[in-house]
């Protein structure tokens, strides 16, 4: 909240690895914003979300990119 006071915004891409149950198991920065609280923050709400696999037939487990974007809305 202190950053984006001060009208900073940033975007983190995390390297995000998830079971067959779409739940995160393993996070880690790909690419930093530049703002180690940005970075802490995204680390911290990834592994509470839980993704799933457009047309997968089976569960599987996956490695992907996530960008998550910190702004201010206008």
């Amino acid at each position: 909240p202190e950053l984006l006071s001060r009208g900073i915004e940033g975007l983190v891409k995390l390297r995000v690895e998830l079971n067959a149950d779409g739940r995160v198991v393993k996070a880690s920065v790909s690419k930093s914003s530049g703002h180690d609280a940005f970075d802490r923050s995204a680390l911290e709400i990834i592994y509470r979300w839980r993704f799933t696999a457009a047309g997968a037939k089976t569960p599987q487990q996956r490695e992907l990119i996530v960008p998550i974007r910190f702004g201010i809305v206008r």
